[in-house]
């Protein structure tokens, strides 16, 4: 395949949870990169779909399709099953895994997702989350306390749930892997899980969470959705549960082993949750000790999405304010009409769409950094330029 850059998942399309992939093979040999540049990012991601021809990502595609139909939660069927039924179509999303130690290429990966946009039940598709000053109490409480502290992640989470009603839901083949029938027609496939892509997908997922918390005797705190407190004996666990990942602290190391136990019953065994025992991080949060005091603050994340999107901050000073120039922009954003129809991104335009997601996933310590990433984020569809790169590179400065 072409030269990839250092950094973390790169995908052709911004898709959420959609990068949460379940079990994958390694698929390449160790293979180094050159050095980042933001013009190189965008070249790459605009020439993927054009790369996918190559065997590798051929191989990827097809590795991802053997993998959910060999478990039944897919099945190719002929098209005459989905009468009566909606028919979504669906587009592929690639990724590149590279070690973060090394920045030596790992694997590619490819998923296909639907595209729910045409989603027509009237079902409850919100899942709810805990909000940022309550996981900010729940983490440095644990630090401050030295709790036992483990994150949870649910492999596969988004293939393993029952639509509950009962009925499967149906697309078309994915694009470059149309197969037909006796009768020439193009074969479908058919969901009998509650896949990626389709909207409820999350709610049906968080709805579990909830009953299996409360199984366990947990009580969700009334003012924050998905936090929990679990009372074992002398020891009150502390759980920041978000659909499909979260956060448990607890003093013992038996309420642990209890609560994992639970989760990989509920799940489908071991393999099922991913564990991982760490006082230091959560999401983009992190804890810096030092003596008599514990400061919450971004991770490397934040150093790895700058090296990418604006490097050159790498070099300058570190700022601890938004400069006051940054208020005409926000204005500027409030003030700009979309044009409509929308005409063609530019490069920067989806360098921006991405920049912008990325900054959101790592907005949860400043608070003025988030004012400004609301702001930005009602502008996904199509980014003013070069107002939003100059308000990405004062936030992506900030977090540094």
């Amino acid at each position: 395949p072409s030269p990839l850059p250092i950094g973390e998942d790169l995908a052709t399309e911004d898709d959420g949870d959609a990068f949460n992939m379940g079990e994958s093979k390694r698929m390449h040999s160790a293979t180094p990169f050159p050095d980042l540049s933001t013009n190189f990012m965008i070249d790459l991601v605009e020439e993927l779909d054009a790369s996918v021809k190559n065997h590798d990502w051929r191989t990827a595609e097809e590795m991802h399709l053997a993998g959910i139909t060999k478990r039944g939660r897919v099945t190719v069927v002929p098209r005459g099953t989905a009468e009566g039924f909606t028919i979504y179509r669906g587009h592929w999303v690639y990724v590149v895994k590279v070690q973060k130690e090394s920045g030596w290429l790992e694997k590619l990966e490819a998923r296909f997702v639907v595209d729910g946009s045409r989603w027509d039940c009237e079902w409850d598709c919100f899942s709810g989350a805990t909000p940022d000053e309550y996981v900010f109490i729940v983490i440095g409480y644990a630090a401050v306390h030295r709790r036992i502290t483990f994150k949870f992640d649910l492999a596969d989470a988004y293939q393993t749930q029952e639509w509950p009603d009962g009925q499967p839901r149906f697309s078309e083949m994915p694009p470059g892997h149309v197969d037909y029938d006796s009768d020439g027609q193009p074969m479908l496939l058919q969901y009998n899980m509650a896949f990626w892509g389709f909207p409820p997908s999350g709610n049906i997922l968080d709805v579990k969470m909830q009953s299996i918390w409360r199984e366990m005797g947990a009580r969700e705190i009334y003012s924050a959705p998905r936090l929990y407190t679990l009372q074992r004996g002398n020891d009150n666990a502390h759980v920041v549960s978000h659909v499909d990942d979260g956060l448990v602290t607890q003093d013992s190391m038996d309420t642990a082993k209890y609560i994992i136990e639970k989760l990989r019953e509920a799940f489908g065994g071991e393999h099922s949750v991913k564990v991982q025992f760490s006082s230091e991080s959560y999401k983009a949060m992190s804890l810096a000790y030092g003596p008599g005091v514990v400061t919450m603050r971004v991770t490397q994340m934040a150093v790895d999405v700058v090296a990418r999107r604006a490097p050159q901050l790498l070099s300058q000073p570190r700022i601890s304010a938004m400069p006051r120039a940054a208020e005409r922009l926000i204005q500027e954003l409030r003030d700009f009409v979309r044009p409509s129809p929308l005409p063609p991104l530019t490069k920067e335009q989806k360098n921006a769409q991405q920049w912008i997601g990325e900054v959101k996933y790592l907005d949860t310590i400043i608070l003025h950094v988030k004012y400004v990433v609301h702001e930005l984020t009602r502008h996904m569809a199509y980014p003013p330029m070069p107002t939003s790169a100059q308000l990405l590179t004062y936030c992506s400065h900030l977090l540094l």
